[in-house]
């Protein structure tokens, strides 16, 4: 699906004050992929050892799961970042007979669970795929000379229903535009770095993972001859899947 498309392309969305019961969207996203679907799961259960027994394959829990891109508008981001983070504090910057300047401030809450989405998504003007309960599981933010800054949402929900399309209104915002960043590599400035790519996950597990990744590599700065905080590493980052978790690998050879 491309963005652009208007009606046809539509994905409402609006934060759920009760997990699962759905609501009317409040923001409209010009997506450039949408895709969530129910997922079908089923329970085979184990064979009985030392019989021909036949065991009937039982219907599992079912669940919705999928991904929205789009590229970024500032105002259309604040259910997005409320469902990803949870907590969000809003300053009032400048004000004028203009208009006012808000400064949001989102960040982690300290609750068990996040806030909910319903997410409809536009199946060709007849009708529309509405899926409630939904839990960002990823927020990935990617951007690159010449691009605009990029939104990819892992997203899981709960119930789907179709649904008559609601109207959609975009927001007035132009996409963020690459305008350029600074990096920062081994502590120092970097012009090698064009392409940013920042993840959020919603899971806390993987929080923490992350942030003792962080403490490892400080130590083996001070002390790159220990092994223990090595072998740490690397376990660490295979668990999460890095990439760099191979380089690791071969430096413990």
């Amino acid at each position: 699906m491309s963005g652009r498309m208007g009606v046809l392309g539509a994905v409402g969305l609006a934060l759920e004050s009760t997990w699962g019961q759905p609501v009317s969207p409040t923001t409209y996203l010009e997506v450039s992929y949408a895709d969530l679907r129910p997922v079908i799961g089923y329970e085979v259960p184990n064979m009985v050892r030392g019989t021909r027994a036949r065991r009937l394959v039982r219907n599992g829990p079912t669940a919705c799961a999928g991904a929205l891109t789009f590229e970024v508008c500032a105002g259309a981001m604040g259910e997005l970042l409320k469902a990803a983070f949870g907590t969000v504090t809003t300053t009032l910057v400048a004000s004028s007979a203009d208009g006012a300047v808000y400064e949001h401030t989102f960040t982690r809450c300290d609750s068990i669970s996040l806030p909910s989405l319903t997410v409809e998504q536009n199946l060709g003007g007849l009708s529309s795929r509405q899926v409630s309960g939904v839990r960002v599981n990823a927020l990935t933010l990617s951007v690159s000379p010449g691009r605009c800054l990029v939104a990819d949402v892992d997203c899981r929900g709960r119930e789907r229903a179709f649904i008559t399309p609601t109207s959609a209104s975009y927001v007035g915002d132009e996409p963020l535009h690459h305008n350029g960043f600074t990096a920062e590599v081994g502590g120092a400035e970097s012009a090698a770095v064009e392409e940013a790519l920042v993840p959020f996950f919603s899971d806390p597990q993987r929080d923490e993972a992350l942030r003792l990744v962080a403490q490892t590599r400080a130590v083996l700065r001070d002390h790159p001859g220990r092994m223990i905080p090595r072998v740490t590493l690397l376990w660490l980052l295979g668990w999460l899947g890095d990439p760099s978790a191979e380089a690791e690998a071969a430096a413990l050879q």
